[in-house]
């Protein structure tokens, strides 16, 4: 039988989860029935002395509100990402840092704050991987790396936020292998270990690409673009080329894809894709308009080609949101 939580109705329904509460590893299923709502928060674990991986589902009649407290949070460094659905939102409310998940972007952090809460959409997937301060500072001394701020924080015991980054699939695909392996017992234990210095590495990996990529665009690249995100903000529905954005930029096409993605962990086609949905779904939420009607406005000439790319994105037909 699933654990049970109770709901405590608020703007949005929220329950308490004690994480010390919980059993050392395996599948947990939490159902929540009110008349003001319904659905699955559902977790699988995996543990072991020095690390903890979670496997979170939600999908409700509405947005949820999880409170966490751990004291473990205290000791710990966190990889959260955004397996599938809609933006999430973390809040260390002591710490007043807050950071926001879309699809396929992770963060990093050192965040010593036992409270914090997960502002879930109604339908949502996410992995949370925990670790020992102690035990990743050891690996990033196997790994023989340079001395990194992130390393600084933690001896000093200060926060230390990366934001969002855009998650690769080979780092998406070891969280996949993760929770469906059929191994048990000591192999399994050999290989999550195994699998947990992966993500590590790549994500060590990206920091200090991305470092590198920063310090090689010179301010003048950086600010161009800047102006570029700034100018595709502005219009997001007009027809673009990378042709036209490189005359207009005064770069060519190959710089202007490589330090766009070097600066801001995605492709100029993947983040005006992003926008215009985003634009599309806050359509959708605001009513008045029809489905079609709202695939034109953000540049879609077909409007299956906008559902199935809207629900790609958010894991929800834009009917489910117009409801």
């Amino acid at each position: 039988m699933p654990n049970l939580y109770a709901v405590t109705q608020q703007d949005v329904m929220s329950f308490t989860k004690h994480a010390e509460a919980l059993p050392q590893g395996g599948d947990y299923e939490h159902v929540v029935s009110q008349s003001a709502l319904s659905g699955v928060y559902s977790e699988k674990v995996i543990t072991a002395p020095h690390y903890q991986i979670r496997d979170i589902r939600a999908e409700f009649s509405q947005t949820l509100k999880v409170d966490f407290e751990d004291s473990r949070m205290e000791d710990y460094v966190n990889l959260c990402m955004c397996m599938a659905g809609t933006e999430y939102e973390i809040r260390f409310d002591s710490s007043k840092i807050r950071s926001r998940l879309q699809a396929s972007r992770y963060h990093f952090n050192y965040i010593p704050d036992s409270r914090y809460q997960l502002v879930l959409p109604q339908k949502v997937r996410t992995v949370h991987l925990a670790m020992n301060r102690d035990y990743y500072t050891n690996l990033l001394d196997t790994f023989e790396i340079p001395t990194t701020d992130l390393q600084k924080n933690l001896r000093r015991e200060e926060p230390f936020n990366s934001g969002p980054i855009h998650a690769g699939t080979a780092m998406k695909n070891i969280f996949v292998d993760l929770f469906s392996t059929p191994l048990t017992g000591k192999i399994k234990e050999l290989y999550v270990e195994s699998k947990v210095m992966e993500i590590v590495a790549l994500q060590v990996g990206e920091k200090l690409t991305v470092g590198k990529n920063l310090q090689a665009l010179r301010k003048k690249d950086r600010d161009t673009f800047h102006d570029l995100k700034t100018y595709l903000d502005h219009a997001l529905t007009e027809e673009h080329s990378l042709k036209s954005l490189s005359t207009q930029f005064g770069l060519n096409e190959f710089k202007l894809k490589k330090g766009f993605r070097e600066l801001f962990g995605t492709s100029v086609f993947d983040y005006l894709l992003d926008q215009r949905l985003a634009l599309g779904k806050s359509l959708l939420q605001e009513g008045g308009f029809r489905v079609n009607e709202v695939a034109a406005r953000i540049g879609y000439k077909n409007a299956n080609h906008f559902s199935t790319a809207f629900k790609q994105k958010f894991g929800l037909t834009p009917k489910d949101v117009k409801k």
